[in-house]
């Protein structure tokens, strides 16, 4: 596995491609698109020229000003934390397609705010609507595989993973920043939650989602709001 250092460029270029793919199979004939923790554009960009609307939702202005965006049609852009206690991206909708990709969700620790991401995204869905996600198996196995990451670092020792002493979340070092005598992370260092397909499904679900469908080929998980 080789995660880009860019906290907009979280995948490599193989994989950004299959996904970006699997999105837009997904995305024909959806007229009203929410991209949350849009980034620079890689999901909202192509999803907008192929004749969507797009919501592009990210809290970083330097994501939303990137230069990047400048060729876009049909596309709003609005600064905020998607997870805000009132949310202004929810009174755009409804919408078709909620997409949240990137290791978006991997962002967010507390079991009560992935539970709040499901209840508005459950609120903002149009009926038949979907929420799709990074597919936890294509990366989660890979993360917790022991021949692949002994005690953390890779068999290039140039990353590693600095779990917490439970288990769930993890700091993610490359470069310099990697230190074989800390397994643990250090308190500054930003955590990244390895949800599990059961605790989403379980979460979802409760929201009132339809069970996880996982499309391997293009790195998703899709929820759907039934009619």
């Amino acid at each position: 596995m080789n995660l880009p250092e860019s906290d907009f460029e979280v995948f490599d270029h193989d994989d950004a491609a299959a996904q970006l793919a699997g999105v837009r199979a997904l995305a024909s004939g959806c007229a009203r698109v929410v991209d949350l923790g849009a980034g620079r554009g890689r999901i909202s960009v192509p999803l907008a020229s192929d004749g969507a609307l797009v919501l592009a939702v990210d809290r970083s202005s330097a994501a939303l000003g990137s230069s990047e965006w400048d060729s876009a049609p049909n596309i709003v852009r609005l600064q905020e934390d998607f997870l805000d206690s009132q949310p202004d991206w929810i009174a755009h909708g409804p919408f078709d397609l909620i997409c949240c990709l990137g290791n978006t969700l991997n962002l967010v620790l507390d079991t009560d705010l992935i539970t709040r991401f499901f209840d508005l995204a459950f609120r903002a869905a149009a009926p038949g609507g979907r929420l799709i996600c990074d597919d936890v198996p294509f990366w989660g196995e890979e993360l917790r595989d022991p021949e692949l990451w002994p005690c953390g670092l890779s068999l290039d020792g140039r990353q590693q993973l600095a779990w917490t002493p439970e288990g769930s979340c993890f700091a993610y070092r490359t470069g310099r920043a990697v230190d074989p005598d800390r397994l643990h992370p250090h308190p500054e260092e930003r955590l990244l939650r390895l949800w599990s397909v059961s605790e989403l499904n379980e979460v979802a679900i409760g929201a009132g989602w339809a069970p996880a469908v996982h499309r391997e080929e293009g790195l998703i998980m899709s929820f759907l709001k039934e009619d």
